[in-house]
């Protein structure tokens, strides 16, 4: 597997792990939204951390994606940049 697969593996990685917490916060939120579901589920007494979490997928991650993208586009990827 190449460098440049191996970045693009990693930011797809990440790009899946934000849509599955927008999936869990959805599911979390939607008794007290729509009134379905049971309020005391397990994934609602978790909405606290599914957001925390979700929130920080938009801190430091949007700096990993603008220099992986900046390097896939330079064509400067090397062995030890996937590490």
């Amino acid at each position: 597997m190449t460098t440049d697969a191996l970045v693009l593996l990693a930011m797809t990685g990440h790009v899946g792990w934000t849509a599955l917490l927008y999936v869990a916060l959805t599911l979390a939120r939607a008794p007290r939204v729509w009134s379905v579901g049971a309020p005391d589920s397990p994934v609602a007494r978790r909405e606290a951390a599914i957001a925390a979490n979700l929130s920080n997928q938009f801190e430091w991650p949007v700096f990993f994606h603008v220099i992986c993208g900046l390097a896939l586009a330079g064509g400067t990827t090397t062995p030890g940049f996937a590490l």
